[in-house]
């Protein structure tokens, strides 16, 4: 077996060599990664999943970080109920290196560009180019048109807008918060939505749909003032304090300091998840569209303001709709089924115990000559028939008569 050593070349070979600083050839390892550009999306594997990031191999110098929020469009996603060891991804170079000198990943912006690529290959064909140009030379930021909704994702929906889609960021769907577009629209629907912006280089459109409907926070503004009370129900009850919703989508914060006059460990010791509350709109932040709220300083005779939207009272009481059956009317009531008769021997029981309570005080503070015999007798005495009249148990008048004077005397005498 021979031995063969390597040979350094004459001429740098690109990829494999290249020329040091002092002139000579060295090995050109940074030739072996791949180049990267940030706005690129590149495919690796996953090496580690940590609690706050995940850390992803895609054969470059270093490895990429996506930090957990990059990781998905949901808020407070677990990464390991995102991606595992193993898996293979796609992710967007947000930034080569940053201050840290990482590599800086985005894998939910990834599927964002990915999904942008999927509609130019089935809409930049060359015979709808010129279809796509009229439409993006006849729309401009601001006008509301109408289309179809041709596509669901996690991150929006896309509007066919006769031959050309427009995207609807899941942000711009409505003015309360949504989990999934499914939750709001359907492909196949027929919706206006409103131009927020044009990219006639790359040929995109971005639409909104909430913009087209009424914003709660701007009937905030115009209905309701500081200082006014306002009807509101608990969506959620939390260390600091309850968050009440005002209007569909507007919530404030009722701090713990305000739900009570009293010392607050525990705010659900006041409030709880769906309470209905006439609560006071301390302060308003139309900016950061924020309310800070009031339990305590509502007065127990406030009436509330009339609802912005003119929607009924979140404290109206349901409608039953009893029938005739159960409550006719000539007055009388139909025989109680089991479980009523069961309710009214335990009314009855309450009340028998009731009348042997009012007994036996009577018979602590009658004479101490009347004799204990007649005193037992009128303590097991059977209740009249109302629990109204139950003086007919106590001792004859003649000995309240001969007691009164004895009963108001010291403690010390008797």
């Amino acid at each position: 077996m021979s031995n063969h050593t390597l040979e350094t070349p004459t001429q740098p070979e690109e990829g494999v060599w290249t020329t040091g600083p002092d002139g000579e050839l060295i090995p050109d390892y940074e030739g072996t990664f791949p180049t990267i550009n940030e706005g690129e999306v590149v495919h690796g594997t996953v090496v580690r999943v940590d609690k706050d990031e995940v850390l992803v191999d895609i054969g470059y110098k270093s490895e990429g970080v996506i930090p957990v929020a990059e990781l998905s469009i949901r808020r407070n996603v677990n990464p390991a109920d995102e991606v595992s060891v193993g898996d293979e991804i796609d992710a967007l170079v947000m930034t080569k290196e940053d201050a840290e000198g990482r590599l800086l990943l985005s894998k939910k912006r990834a599927r964002f560009e990915l999904a942008w690529k999927a509609i130019e290959a089935a809409v930049l064909e060359d015979e709808r180019k010129e279809m796509r140009q009229a439409i993006l030379d006849r729309l401009n930021p601001g006008d509301v048109v109408e289309g179809t909704i041709s596509n669901i994702v996690d991150f929006g929906a896309f509007v066919d807008l006769d031959g050309m889609d427009g995207l609807i960021h899941i942000s711009e769907l409505s003015w309360s918060h949504v989990n999934h577009p499914s939750e709001v629209l359907e492909i196949g629907q027929t919706v206006k939505v409103k131009v927020l912006d044009i990219d006639r280089e790359r040929q995109r459109i971005s639409l909104g749909l909430k913009q087209t409907q009424s914003d709660p926070w701007q009937q905030v503004l115009d209905s309701y003032g500081e200082g006014d009370v306002v009807e509101g129900r608990v969506t959620k009850v939390v260390t600091f304090g309850a968050f009440v919703e005002i209007l569909p989508g507007v919530e404030g914060l009722v701090h713990i300091s305000e739900l009570a006059a009293h010392h607050v460990e525990n705010p659900r010791e006041v409030v709880s998840q769906g309470d209905p509350v006439n609560v006071l709109i301390l302060e308003i932040d139309g900016e950061r569209r924020r309310l800070s709220l009031s339990l305590k300083r509502v007065e127990d005779d406030a009436v509330p303001v009339p609802r912005a939207d003119g929607g009924e009272s979140v404290h109206a009481t349901p409608d039953l709709k009893l029938s005739e059956e159960a409550f006719p009317a000539g007055g009388a009531v139909a025989a109680p089924e089991a479980d009523e008769e069961e309710t009214a021997e335990a009314v009855a029981d309450e009340v028998e115990d009731e009348v042997e309570d009012e007994v036996e005080t009577a018979a602590e503070v009658a004479d101490d000559e009347i004799e204990a015999e007649p005193a037992a007798e009128a303590a097991d005495a059977e209740p009249v028939a109302e629990a109204s009249e139950p003086e007919a148990a106590e001792p004859e008048p003649e000995s309240d008569a001969d007691d009164s004077e004895s009963d108001e005397q010291p403690a010390d005498d008797a």
